[in-house]
Formats: C-alpha cells, sequence, structure tokens
C-alpha cells in the first residue's frame, strides 16, 4: 500500500517547553503534517514563533475541548508534549471522542501500559 501524501493535522498539546518547539521545528519542515492547534497555558493568545506553514496562535485547550474537537474528527493525531503525570486526562478525553485521532505521548505515563507502543518507528535492536 502506498503511503497517503495528504496532510495530516496535529494538535500539539504542551507546546511550551523544549519538547514541544523542536516538535514545531520538525513539523515545520516536513511536506505531510501541518499543525492545526498548539496549546498552552502560560502562552494563550500570543503568535506560535518557528512555524513557516501558517500563522497560529497559541490556545489553552481543556480537555472539554479536546473531546468536541476528537468527536468533530478536527485532528489526525494528539501529540501529548506535557509532563510526566499529565497526560491521562487528555487520553481519556480523546478516547471518549471515539474519533480516529492518533496519540503520541512524549511523557513517560503510558510507556509500560498494555496497548500502547513505546520506541521509534523503524527503530531496530541490535543483537
Amino acid at each position: 500500500t502506498t503511503p497517503s501524501t495528504e496532510p495530516k493535522r496535529l494538535a500539539l498539546i504542551g507546546a511550551r517547553g523544549y519538547t514541544g518547539s523542536e516538535l514545531v521545528n520538525l513539523v515545520s519542515g516536513h511536506p505531510h503534517l501541518e499543525l492545526s492547534h498548539v496549546s498552552s497555558r502560560q502562552l494563550a493568545g500570543r503568535a506560535l514563533d518557528g512555524y513557516k506553514k501558517s500563522a497560529l496562535n497559541y490556545s489553552n485547550l481543556s480537555v472539554e475541548d479536546v473531546e468536541r474537537m476528537e468527536k468533530d474528527g478536527e485532528v489526525d493525531a494528539w501529540v501529548l508534549a506535557l509532563p510526566n503525570g499529565a497526560a491521562k486526562p487528555f487520553v481519556d478525553a480523546i478516547d471518549r471522542g471515539k474519533g480516529k485521532g492518533v496519540v503520541v505521548d512524549l511523557s513517560a505515563d503510558y510507556r509500560f501500559e498494555d496497548g500502547w507502543t513505546y520506541g521509534l518507528p523503524g527503530a531496530r535492536s541490535s543483537v
């Protein structure tokens, strides 16, 4: 099967920190990914710097916002760049939304949970 080249919409929750800013840079240069939302409590309302594809402002997405957005299919993938222990309410909201959004949790919250994959795509182990 040929991979899709249609742009995928990403929402980044926890965009203020180092991991979030690095992800903004990576997505900015990726031909098939685009940021649709960047969320940070501290930076809500400010312009997102460093993103070259469109002008975006930070928002402060609530758990309720995330659930509604998932129900409405507004996002293809959710990236959670939150401190350890902060992802669960957002993951639960995405689950309640019952959409098709993929979740990438960059914290350690689900590292050892059944049903979650931990690791790098395409990474090989050397024995």
